[in-house]
């Protein structure tokens, strides 16, 4: 087995623990929202769940394309991760949309957020897959 198949097996399961971590969110959000905010995170969560376990399929055989997502997957998380910091002080998440599944979130936020880094890059050691550069074995 070569470095490559390596890497892309690390970022799938990179993916694939993000996915899970994206699911579990998305499970604890009610699925009647009561407002715009939880509407948002809703379609939010099960969106990034869907796109992750997508690529962790598509991760097998990578092409320009695949490499693409999965960079756009990890950087609008982590951008969103970034904006969304000052609302984790702001409020009590506890307290929004009132459960106990959100005593974690902050906590589970950050482990999807260092899957994502994860998977950023082992990307970009594996970037000669799609761009056509030697990789070395």
């Amino acid at each position: 087995m070569n470095r490559a198949e390596v890497v892309l097996r690390h970022a799938r399961w990179s993916e694939l623990l993000f996915g899970f971590i994206a699911l579990l969110l998305a499970l604890g959000l009610p699925l009647a929202p009561p407002d715009g905010r939880a509407q948002f995170l809703l379609v939010h969560w099960y969106a990034m769940a869907f796109m992750a376990f997508g690529l962790v399929a598509a991760l097998r055989r990578p092409s320009r394309l695949v490499w693409a997502l999965v960079v756009v997957l990890s950087v609008y998380f982590l951008m969103s991760v970034l904006f969304g910091l000052a609302d984790w002080r702001s409020r009590t998440n506890a307290d929004f949309l009132g459960g106990a599944p959100f005593m974690l979130s902050p906590l589970l936020v950050g482990m999807a957020a260092l899957a994502q880094i994860s998977v950023a890059i082992r990307c970009w050691q594996a970037r000669g897959l799609w761009v056509g550069e030697p990789t070395a074995d």
